[in-house]
């Protein structure tokens, strides 16, 4: 009777810790959304406007709790892999210094320290793998209502959700509310995509090949290069790691593609260089006309310690050119404002995460719920394809990158691998 009733108020008490770390995940969530576009100079002129203000409730939420925790145990942060992210988030805050707009360089900084912190801990206060993989289908079920989100803005509001293009579908899908550009929205269907492909390996239920159809449709109409051709690497990833079929389905899968270009060629090109010309096409929508100017106007001049975190790329490489917000590269962005040293340094940390968590595929092949890890590697491959031509992995709102990352902790806090507890009664959510 007794050991029946400690049985009971242990599982109590572990819903309760995770309906916190629930909590915690949905402040992360709401914190990345953008409800308000805003350029370099609006952005330059006014911090925070009232499109931020749920951005900064959020943020100052997150930093009580990060607090909180840092008393109860200030040596979380310095554990496996977070030892070298919260050194870097660090360094990032030091730039400040001799940042070229060091107001925003301390706001953007101390916000990425803090989701460094809050996702160590997060990770760190799970009771064991039936909660990890709670947070996984959470991180998922983001991703989920963004594209709902996308698609209910295209419903309900044609007009202003679809951009006009060139290419052979003369419109691509926007995200009204919260805002997601097209190339966002590839990203977030092919993530979709894959995570519903691996589990259509693992699973019966239709649903993920609804799933599945749907993300199909989203990369295609928001015509996302960059994230269908993530897509493509997760996929591949995916299938060696699942090993059900070994490699004759993948040269099965290399062969259609081949077959499929050739037989398509013109319709192929057509699509994807959506009216650009092969000059436009090849120089990556004039990303590398800037990447280029970048390195020869500023990073060989300041190559160790950059310009200022956040702030470099926007205001100082950006500030007359094109209206745009960021580089659309992660390295180049790093580079000018963090300087080559600590972009390297970072390189290493998304290379070893991504190797840990491949291992652990390997290393516990069979296991009931190894598909979650698999998801995961699938994505962050997806993720760093993407990272060449978009801001990724540096910047608050990236949740699903912040799961990654507290994924190899949780690895690393469960190990040797016979420690797992694998076990996972409920059905795939």
């Amino acid at each position: 009777m007794i050991k029946n009733e400690m049985t009971q108020y242990a599982v109590e008490e572990a819903n309760t810790s995770w309906g916190k770390l629930r909590l915690i995940w949905i402040i992360v969530f709401v914190a990345g959304l953008v409800f308000v576009g805003r350029d370099s100079a609006t952005a330059r002129d006014e911090m925070i406007g009232l499109g931020q203000i749920h951005r900064l409730i959020c943020m100052l939420l997150l930093g009580i709790f990060v607090l909180k925790y840092f008393l109860k145990n200030p040596a979380i942060p310095f554990k496996s892999i977070f030892f070298f992210l919260t050194l870097f988030a660090i360094w990032q805050v030091i730039t400040v210094m001799w940042s070229t707009f060091p107001p925003w360089t301390l706001y953007r900084g101390v916000e990425y320290l803090i989701m460094i912190l809050i996702t160590a801990y997060f990770a760190n206060s799970l009771k064991d793998s039936e909660h990890f993989y709670k947070w996984v289908d959470l991180t998922w079920w983001f991703v989920g209502f963004l594209v709902f989100s996308v698609w209910a803005s295209v419903i309900l509001f044609p007009h202003l959700s679809l951009a006009p293009s060139k290419g052979i579908i003369p419109f691509s899908i926007n995200g009204l509310l919260p805002r997601i550009n097209s190339n966002s929205v590839s990203a977030y269907g092919a993530i979709i995509g894959i995570v519903s492909f691996v589990r259509l390996n693992y699973s019966s239920e239709k649903k993920w090949k609804i799933l599945f159809l749907l993300a199909i449709v989203t990369m295609v109409l928001s015509q996302g290069r960059s994230g269908m051709g993530g897509f493509a690497l997760g996929i591949i990833i995916a299938i060696m790691l699942m090993r059900r079929a070994g490699w004759a389905l993948i040269i099965a899968t290399l062969i259609g593609i081949l077959i499929s270009y050739f037989a398509f060629d013109e319709f192929f090109w057509e699509f994807f260089m959506r009216g650009q010309t092969e000059d436009q096409f090849f120089r990556f929508t004039g990303r590398m006309t800037i990447w280029e100017y970048t390195y020869d106007k500023f990073i060989i001049h300041q190559p160790l310690t950059g310009f200022g975190a956040y702030s470099a790329g926007r205001f100082l490489v950006l500030s007359d050119y094109l209206g745009w917000s960021s580089l659309h590269s992660t390295w180049v962005e790093l580079a000018v404002g963090n300087g080559i040293p600590a972009t390297i340094f970072f390189a290493l940390i998304i290379i070893s995460s991504w190797i840990i968590i491949i291992n652990t595929v390997l290393e516990n092949y069979g296991h009931v719920q190894i598909h979650y890890f698999i998801e995961i590697a699938a994505v962050y491959t997806l993720l760093i394809f993407r990272s060449f031509f978009s801001t990724y992995f540096s910047v608050h709102n990236d949740f699903v990158f912040f799961l990654v990352m507290g994924s190899v902790l949780f690895i690393a806090h469960n190990k040797p691998v016979n420690s797992f507890s694998w076990q996972h009664n409920g059905p795939l959510v």
